[in-house]
């Protein structure tokens, strides 16, 4: 008790444990263990906020040099490029800091949300008409299968709709002009899988499950993306019992998959 008493709190080296008693040993372990724990959520926690400010940086210093060159030109194109990349910048930076408020909602509930009966096409509506205007900046459609309009999903409905707003943003921003991104529901055995298909170039085998990772972008990514997107969306169907799995496509783009067990989701042929 004195040697913990006096212990930085800082300092998670395990516990001497030569000499004492046989029956202090567990307890000692268990403390150890404790100490190791809360040594790798402090090194994440350093992670993280290095990640963000690095993140945060990169945009911020792009309004500074581009405000800087709007003031001083005297060309009309050239004062319009560079007011084009303030916007493009501030955009950035704002769904950064929206997903980084996000992420620290989700993992500072010690409750989560009861969950109910919800309709996924009215989700999915809900959340065409928030990224309207990205959507149809690119042309980009969404098309939903039949079973998609008549299914019904057992979860929060918050965090539905953040799941999905994620991955059909993330889907919007890696597909081509006038691409469709397609929602389907397939049944795999006992579960159910919501799987989301893009057009875009797809993911590197050897990333696929290394993306999901905060702040970590593919080696093809060019888009506006933070790398926060995909950690969220396993945050919050981890709540659910469900789980996120990418793959490439056959064909071109790539297929983001919600897996949820079958008694989560009630398919067009049972009742709602």
């Amino acid at each position: 008790a004195r040697e913990l008493e006096a212990r930085d709190p800082g300092d998670f080296r395990p516990l001497r444990s030569g000499g004492r008693s046989q029956e202090l040993q567990p307890m000692i372990r268990s403390i150890d263990a404790l100490f190791t724990r809360l040594d790798r959520l402090r090194a994440s926690e350093r992670h993280f906020i290095a990640s963000a400010a690095h993140e945060l940086q990169t945009p911020l210093a792009g309004l500074r040099t581009h405000a800087q060159i709007a003031l001083m030109a005297d060309d009309p194109v050239t004062k319009e490029k560079s007011l084009r990349r303030i916007e493009t910048s501030v955009e950035r930076t704002s769904r950064l800091v929206h997903q980084l408020l996000e992420l620290a909602r989700e993992e500072g509930t010690t409750e989560p949300a009861a969950d109910s009966w919800i309709s996924l096409a009215a989700t999915i509506e809900k959340t065409r008409e928030e990224l309207a205007t990205a959507l149809e900046r690119r042309n980009v459609r969404l098309a939903c299968s039949p079973a998609v309009r008549n299914a019904a999903v057992f979860m929060n409905e918050n965090g539905l709709a953040l799941v999905l707003r994620n991955l059909i943003e993330n889907a919007n921003n890696h597909s081509p002009d006038h691409a469709t991104i397609r929602i389907d529901l397939q049944k795999e055995g006992v579960k159910v899988a919501l799987v989301i298909d893009d057009e875009g170039p797809g993911i590197p085998e050897s990333e696929l499950e290394r993306v999901k990772e905060r702040f970590v972008r593919g080696a093809r990514e060019k888009g506006p993306g933070s790398g926060l997107g995909l950690s969220i969306v396993e945050l919050v169907l981890g709540h659910s019992g469900a789980a996120l799995r990418l793959s490439n496509r056959s064909v071109r783009g790539l297929r983001a998959s919600i897996v949820l067990p079958q008694e989560r989701i009630r398919m067009p042929d049972q009742p709602v």
